[in-house]
C-alpha cells in the first residue's frame, strides 16, 4: 500500500519520476500543451472537405459517421439510438443535428455555424422527420446529395427512414472514404497531440511500475496510483487544470490468449483483489 507519507516523498525527491510539465514545457522552447485540435484548423478541414465533394459535383452533403463528424467538426459522442449528423447545406453552411440533451454540449464544443436538435428518440416525431424539415428549409430538394451512409444506423435499438426515404433529390453521391484519406497525412497539432498522449502514457506506467508490489490490493493500488498522477499532472500546471481519469487494469497474462467474454479461471498473477 502506498502510504501518504510515501506519495510526499515521492513529491519531494522526484523518485524515478519524468520530467514535470514545467520542466518538459522548458525543453519544448516553452509551448503550451495542446489538449485539442483548434478550431481555426477544423475549419480549414470543413473548406478543404467542401472543395473535394464539389469535385465529384455535390451542392451539400450530409454526414452519419461518428469519426467523420468529430474530424470536421470536434465534436465526439458515442453513437446510441439518438440520430447525429453533420450537414453542409448548398450556401456551405455548417450545421449539427443532435439530441437535446446534446444541445449545449454542442454549441459550446463544435466548430459549427448552426446547432439544431430534436426532443428524444423514441419521441412523438421521428428525428428523421425534424432533419427532413431541417434539409428542407436549407434548400436539400432537388440539388445532388452527397453521403458518407444513406441513413443513420447503431445497434443500440434505433429504427429509422434512409435519406432517400426523406428528401427527393436530383442525385445522392456516396463520398464513403473521403475523410479517411484526409486523415492519412498528419497536420503539426495532430503530431503535438499524439506526442501529448504518449508523453502522459509514459507518465502512468512509470509509475505503475514504481509502486505495484506483490501483495497489494488492485483496488488501493488504482486509488493511489491516481493520486500520484494527479500530483504529477499538476506539477506546474494552473489550478484550475483536471488531469485525465486514468483506470490502470490488472488481469492474467495467460487470459490474454482467451475470448475477452469468458471468465476462465487460469494461474493468473491475479485473483481478483490482490496482486501476487
Amino acid at each position: 500500500m502506498i502510504l501518504r507519507k510515501e506519495r510526499e516523498a515521492a513529491r519531494r525527491t522526484g523518485h524515478s519520476r519524468p520530467a514535470s510539465h514545467a520542466e518538459y514545457r522548458q525543453r519544448q522552447g516553452g509551448k503550451q500543451m495542446l489538449l485539442s485540435i483548434p478550431k481555426e484548423e477544423l475549419k480549414e478541414r470543413q473548406k478543404r472537405f467542401i472543395e473535394k465533394f464539389s469535385e465529384k459535383g455535390c451542392d451539400g452533403a450530409i454526414l452519419f459517421s461518428v469519426t467523420d463528424i468529430f474530424y470536421l467538426t470536434g465534436f465526439h459522442f458515442h453513437p446510441t439510438e439518438r440520430p447525429i449528423a453533420v450537414i453542409i447545406d448548398p450556401n456551405r453552411g455548417v450545421h449539427l443535428f443532435v439530441p437535446l440533451l446534446e444541445h449545449e454540449h454542442a454549441q459550446q464544443y463544435a466548430a459549427v455555424d448552426f446547432v439544431h436538435s430534436y426532443p428524444e428518440y423514441p419521441g412523438i416525431r421521428h428525428p428523421m422527420e425534424i432533419l427532413k424539415d431541417i434539409l428542407q428549409k436549407l434548400g436539400f430538394d432537388g440539388k445532388r446529395i452527397g453521403y458518407d451512409a444513406i441513413g443513420y444506423g447503431s445497434p443500440m435499438g434505433y429504427r429509422g427512414p434512409s435519406l432517400d426515404q426523406l428528401i427527393s433529390a436530383k442525385q445522392f453521391i456516396s463520398l464513403k472514404g473521403i475523410i479517411e484519406e484526409m486523415r492519412y497525412v498528419k497536420s503539426e497539432n495532430e503530431i503535438r497531440l499524439i506526442r501529448e498522449s504518449c508523453r502522459w502514457a509514459n507518465v502512468a506506467h512509470r509509475l505503475l511500475q514504481n509502486y505495484t508490489k506483490a501483495g497489494q490490493i488492485a483496488g488501493v493500488i488504482r486509488q493511489d496510483f491516481n493520486a500520484l498522477f494527479r500530483d504529477q499532472y499538476r506539477i506546474g500546471m494552473p489550478e484550475s487544470a483536471k488531469p485525465p481519469h486514468i483506470k490502470p487494469r490488472f488481469d492474467g497474462a495467460c487470459r490474454r490468449t482467451a475470448p475477452h467474454g469468458r471468465g476462465a479461471r487460469c494461474c493468473a498473477p491475479y485473483d481478483g483483489e490482490h496482486i501476487r
